[in-house]
């Protein structure tokens, strides 16, 4: 039996989809930057939208307080 290959279309949906980048996923701020290993931004605030775009959370969800308490900000 033969391996069934992506198509460049089909590896494409699978990237975003990994990313949660599709759709909102109902999912807290903790487990989606898990899910995602991270999110990388050079300025602060944009990692919360980042983060806040991909799920079904309100803004509150994804503050940089709550972020902090998981450990899943960087510091320095």
């Amino acid at each position: 039996m033969t391996e069934r290959v992506l198509s460049t279309r089909e590896l494409n949906r699978a990237v975003l989809a990994r990313q949660l980048l599709l759709e909102r996923a109902e999912l807290s701020p903790e487990q989606a930057v898990e899910r995602v290993a991270g999110l990388q931004t050079q300025y602060a605030p944009s990692g919360y939208v980042g983060l806040w775009s991909r799920l079904v959370v309100s803004a509150a969800g994804c503050s940089r307080t709550r972020c902090s308490q998981a450990g899943s900000c960087r510091r320095g």
